[in-house]
Order: structure tokens, then C-alpha cells, then sequence
């Protein structure tokens, strides 16, 4: 199947879950490779498309035309935005962005018509979606008599390069690998991979003592999010931090009277720069 998608972390994302469920993908990073590929000739059993693509080509455009050339084709749209019905082609699927393990795979298999055996779901494993946050710092401690709970996590930078970041993190129980993309306002991929609790210990041990977080989450209801609360400890002692998760990039968001200057974005406020304690001068 061909994959159309102009993020390259997303792009990769998508395949490499299409491929662990048992399909060959094809991937394109814009509406016209796509387009080429099929025009070709070559054997296609589905087009995945994300919708808003730069260029004359995009994901709607890409649809129709593939549709032209392929008039059974099955095709499944993917966008973080509201797509109306009467401008993708008849028999489709939609999957807004950010959606949960192992759905894309679901909706593939839906509409191949393949059986379990053939595309097993990697809901297990894998987890794709697109991140949109605000970061605050905290002033005072007005927050805590609205604590729902909290849990201890283990953070741990593995690599950082181009903008993209590998993290181990381990939170009770569970573990991951989590991939951040460049962010983009207040908008970033995350891709996440389940590792055991060995694992990420090994993974954990083999860092330097500076590049290790520990810190307490704690959630917090508030105007109709839950905001998370972290508290760092260690090195990171005095360091608290809130952030609210986003439904979409341009949400409005109650903000409570406990936090402070906002930092979303602010690289003197990433995991990295704290442990370089460039927060002190911030």
C-alpha cells in the first residue's frame, strides 16, 4: 500500500506500524510521489493519505485522482483536522489525529478485508499521536489541595539530535521509549514503544548520574483539563512545572491562578537544559 505523508516522523511512524501488522508499505513524502507510484502501474491495495499536505498535491487531490486510476481502491484519510464528507471520495475511511494504539491497523484490515491471522493489531506495542501542550511554570503552592494523585517516574535522555529526542521513561509497572519530534508551536509527533521494566532499569543504569530525572506527576483538575504537576527532585530540587494537554493547536485553555510565566517552547526549559541547570537564570 502507499503511504502519503509530509512529516517525516509521522511518515516512518505509520509505516513501521503497517508493516508490524503484516503490510508492505510504500512510502511518499508528498501528494505527487504518491501519485507517480500509482500512475506507474504497480500492484496498490490501499492508499493512506494524510489529508493537509503542501503543494498542489494534497491529501484530497491525491484521493480523487488515485480514485480516477483506481476505481476500487480503498482509501483511509488521517488529519488533526475536521474533513468534510462531501470532499473525500466515496467508500473511505477517516482517522483524526492523535488516535489510539492499533486503530489505523484496525481500519487497514477493515477495509482489505483481511483476517486476524493475516494483520494482527500491534496495539500492544506501539503508539502514535500528534502532542499538543502548553508548559507553565508554578507559583505557589495552590495546586496541591487539588491533586487527584501522583506517581513517581524515571526520566532518562538517550539521544538528541536534529531536533528529535529518544527517551526511556519508566512510570510504576510500565516502560517506554518515546520519540519526540521538532516541535512545531505547540504541536509535536510522539511515537511510543512498550519496553519492559528490566529494560528500561538497564537503559536507566547505563546514563550519567546528570542525565536522569526523577520526579512526581501529579494530576490536577482544572476548568476542564487535567493539568499535570511535576516536581523534580535531586539535582532538580525546586524545580515545578505544569503542562495541560490540548485537543487542538488553537484550544482555549482556563488557566488557574497557581501558575506562572508560561514556557512552552522555551529551550532553557527543556529536560536537557534543566539538568544543565540553565533554568537558575531563566
Amino acid at each position: 500500500m502507499v503511504v502519503a505523508e509530509d512529516d517525516p516522523i509521522a511518515l516512518r511512524m505509520v509505516a513501521a506500524e503497517l508493516e508490524a501488522a503484516g503490510c508492505q508499505a510504500v512510502t511518499c513524502s508528498d501528494g505527487i510521489a504518491a501519485l507517480e507510484h500509482v500512475a506507474f502501474g504497480e500492484r496498490l491495495d490501499a492508499l493512506v493519505t494524510d489529508v493537509h499536505m503542501p503543494g498542489s498535491v494534497d491529501g484530497l487531490f491525491l484521493a480523487t485522482e488515485v480514485r480516477a486510476l483506481r476505481p476500487d481502491l480503498p482509501v483511509v484519510y488521517l488529519s488533526g483536522r475536521s474533513v468534510e464528507t462531501r470532499h473525500m471520495v466515496p467508500g473511505s475511511r477517516f482517522l483524526g489525529k492523535p488516535y489510539g494504539i492499533g486503530r489505523l491497523a484496525d481500519i487497514v484490515r477493515s477495509v482489505l478485508g483481511a483476517g486476524a491471522e493475516e494483520m494482527e493489531p500491534v496495539r500492544a506495542s506501539w503508539s502514535f499521536r500528534l502532542e499538543a501542550e502548553r508548559r507553565f511554570l508554578v507559583s505557589g503552592d495552590g495546586w496541591l489541595t487539588a491533586s487527584a494523585g501522583c506517581r513517581r517516574l524515571s526520566d532518562g535522555l538517550i539521544a538528541n539530535a536534529a531536533g528529535m529526542k529518544v527517551r526511556v521513561r519508566k512510570d510504576g509497572g510500565e516502560a517506554w521509549l518515546t520519540v519526540k519530534g521538532p516541535r512545531a508551536g505547540v504541536v509535536r509527533a510522539e511515537f511510543e514503544w512498550e519496553i519492559t521494566t528490566p529494560e528500561a532499569d538497564s537503559l536507566l543504569r547505563s546514563l550519567q548520574p546528570g542525565e536522569r530525572v526523577e520526579k512526581v506527576r501529579h494530576r490536577v483538575p482544572h476548568g476542564g483539563s487535567v493539568w499535570t504537576v511535576d516536581v523534580f527532585e535531586g539535582d532538580l530540587d525546586g524545580v515545578v512545572l505544569a503542562e495541560v494537554e490540548l485537543d487542538r493547536e488553537d484550544q482555549e485553555v482556563d488557566l488557574p491562578d497557581w501558575v506562572g510565566r508560561e514556557v512552552t517552547g522555551d529551550p532553557r526549559f527543556s529536560q536537557a537544559a534543566l539538568r544543565a541547570m540553565e533554568w537558575k537564570t531563566a
